[in-house]
């Protein structure tokens, strides 16, 4: 740790421990060093930490889109075939051709489908493309820069 008690600019320099005038700079600028490394390797396990938090929270909402997205894809692809019998019938209903009725009700039904799935995946990928901040991290660095700038 590096003392922080220093004597007045106008009085001249203590003896270190050895009896020399500067060992005590050199013994504090040792500790300074040691204390660095060691806050820096502090930082280092934070970051590592935080960004290892985000990717398990990630991974899980991944697998949860992954898992509610093919259950959702099977419900649709039912509903899509009765919905498009059901226009297909409507379409004959109203005096339309069977034959185009019935490629006509499923490419209707099956366009508004991909629509919706469109704006789905578009919604999904601009919530995963905004990147983590670390912020724990980014406030520890802004207290250690705080810290050195009143030490130096």
């Amino acid at each position: 740790m590096v003392s922080t008690t220093r004597p007045p600019l106008d009085s001249p320099p203590e003896p270190g421990v050895n009896g020399r005038v500067g060992s005590s700079v050199v013994s504090d600028l040792r500790q300074l060093l040691e204390g660095s490394g060691t806050l820096v390797r502090q930082e280092l396990a934070l970051v590592k930490a935080e960004a290892r938090e985000h990717a398990d929270r990630y991974s899980k909402a991944l697998a949860a889109l992954a898992a509610g997205g093919a259950v959702a894809l099977i419900g649709g692809v039912v509903l899509a075939i009765a919905a498009s019998g059901a226009l297909a019938s409507l379409l004959v209903l109203a005096d339309l051709d069977p034959v185009i009725a019935a490629w006509l009700g499923p490419a209707i039904i099956g366009t508004i489908v991909l629509i919706i799935g469109a704006v789905l995946v578009s919604a999904a990928k601009a919530k995963l493309s905004t990147p983590p901040t670390l912020r724990r991290t980014v406030q520890e660095a802004e207290r250690t820069a705080a810290w050195a700038k009143e030490k130096v």
